[in-house]
């Protein structure tokens, strides 16, 4: 699966999150890259949180910071003294600028990681911005997870709420193989 041929799992998991009155009112790219894209973004995306030996996916959004003037410098004979600076961010408002997923994992995986970066989305979006890092990586995991289960479970079984208000993804993909399955609940482990 390239990039292209993940947009409608892409799509099925925005429509999963709008069925739980989450809508991403951005459109955010998603973008499969390899190892190496992925590694170079995380050194570019200062408030990242990596919780695990290995990222598989990451979300980048743009805040601007700028320096600001704490003390006002004083005029001397070698020029400006004792001006103190300090970095400000200016939060008005957050773009999520893209989704990165490594290329090359099993659809449900991709679509775990997915659902995942979607939250951390969401949240930047929504303006929390100042959330502990473990609490924001919690929160991610859920939904992840809540997604996830709502894939590999009967539709009759699923507690999840968007189950009911968009058809069922086993009719959309023809039904899912047993491996399939089977691997979904080792994801969800």
């Amino acid at each position: 699966m390239d990039t292209g041929g993940c947009q409608p799992l892409y799509y099925s998991i925005r429509d999963y999150y709008e069925g739980m009155n989450m809508k991403l009112v951005q459109q955010i790219p998603m973008l499969f890259v390899d190892r190496q894209a992925l590694s170079e973004a995380i050194v570019g995306e200062k408030h990242g949180f990596l919780h695990v030996p290995e990222t598989r996916g990451l979300c980048l959004s743009e805040e601007q910071t700028v320096t600001s003037i704490l003390k006002r410098p004083k005029i001397g004979g070698h020029g400006l003294t004792g001006m103190r600076t300090q970095p400000h961010k200016l939060t008005q408002r957050c773009e999520v600028t893209a989704i990165l997923v490594l290329y090359g994992l099993p659809r449900l995986l991709t679509g775990a990681i997915l659902a995942h970066e979607l939250m951390h989305g969401w949240l930047r979006l929504k303006g929390y911005r100042n959330l502990n890092p473990e609490i924001e990586e919690g929160i991610c995991q859920v939904l992840s997870y809540m997604w996830l289960e709502s894939e590999i479970m009967p539709a009759s079984t699923s507690t999840s709420s968007a189950s009911s208000s968009s058809p069922s993804s086993v009719s959309k993909k023809g039904g899912r193989s047993r491996t399939e399955n089977k691997l979904g609940e080792f994801f969800m482990h």
